[in-house]
């Protein structure tokens, strides 16, 4: 996976986009409360919405659960193993 921190894209390695990430909280994963599935996602207490952490997921099942809920919020770190930064 690809990301623009400038534009706050996340694409796909041949360079699809997955979702511009939007969030107008910015609150600090370590914030938010754990969600049913433990250590995947965290629940925001603002918004109520479900923050999937995309550290640890192929680009196939993130593509996979954008596809079932578009509107998916996505914890992207700049240090993740499994991303590129891009500028461009």
């Amino acid at each position: 996976m690809i990301f623009n921190p400038i534009t706050k894209s996340l694409f796909t390695d041949s360079g699809d986009l997955i979702k511009k990430l939007d969030c107008p909280f910015q609150i600090k994963w370590s914030s938010l409360a754990a969600s049913k599935d433990g250590k995947k996602s965290r629940v925001c207490s603002v918004c109520d919405h479900s923050i999937v952490d995309t550290s640890k997921l192929t680009e196939q099942e993130l593509l996979n659960i954008i596809k079932k809920k578009p509107d998916a919020c996505l914890k992207v770190d700049l240090n993740q193993e499994n991303i590129r930064i891009t500028n461009e």
